[in-house]
């Protein structure tokens, strides 16, 4: 077992039993988004490629300890997600592929303005599988890291509306070659309902 393998094990070990006994704050969400490699000509991740994703993702979320107005949660993200991408090797064209995965986060939350207003940042990781890419990332089984740092603010009710920049990387561990790695900024947003 290498050890980002040993990493995600250890962290279903622990998310898991904890948040099944956690009886408050859970919330459901659904999110779009899109990432790119590129934001201007100073802020470009991808030398040698373009790679473009849109995000359709489920979440659910669950609050796991609370520290006054600090709450530490686990996030589980099922998704599938459409992109387009191209070697910058002369090709013209971006050929069109999609990818599915489930991302298992922590995530960090200050209530500014309890019940109404918040802000986090959140770190997690998942297996994915593309089933197209740049040929600096081969196809397959991969895993997706990503850091947001995010903001939500009630709308009505129980319902939340969040927004989330942040930064991905997919790779495959090193199980195979070539395995340089996608990297994105992205930009989610959605709306998270209270289910208790």
């Amino acid at each position: 077992m290498n050890f980002r393998s040993l990493k995600i094990f250890l962290l279903l070990i622990i998310l898991i039993p904890v948040c099944a006994y956690s009886q408050t704050n859970r919330k459901i969400g659904l999110y779009t988004g899109t990432g790119t490699e590129r934001l201007s000509d100073k802020l470009d991740l991808g030398f040698d490629y373009r790679y473009r994703v849109n995000f359709f993702q489920f979440e659910y979320s669950h609050t796991i300890h609370s520290f006054g107005r600090t709450n530490l949660e686990g996030h589980f993200t099922p998704q599938f997600n459409t992109t387009r991408y191209k070697n910058l090797d002369g090709s013209d064209y971006y050929k069109t592929s999609y990818e599915t995965g489930l991302n298992i986060a922590i995530a960090l939350r200050q209530e500014i303005i309890p019940r109404n207003f918040s802000l986090y940042i959140m770190l997690g990781t998942g297996p994915h599988y593309i089933f197209g890419a740049p040929d600096r990332q081969v196809s397959g089984l991969i895993f997706s890291d990503n850091l947001f740092i995010g903001a939500q603010v009630r709308v009505w009710d129980r319902l939340h509306l969040d927004i989330r920049p942040g930064f991905r990387h997919i790779s495959n561990a090193e199980t195979r070659h070539p395995n340089l790695g996608i990297n994105s900024f992205t930009l989610s947003f959605g709306f998270f309902l209270e289910i208790d």
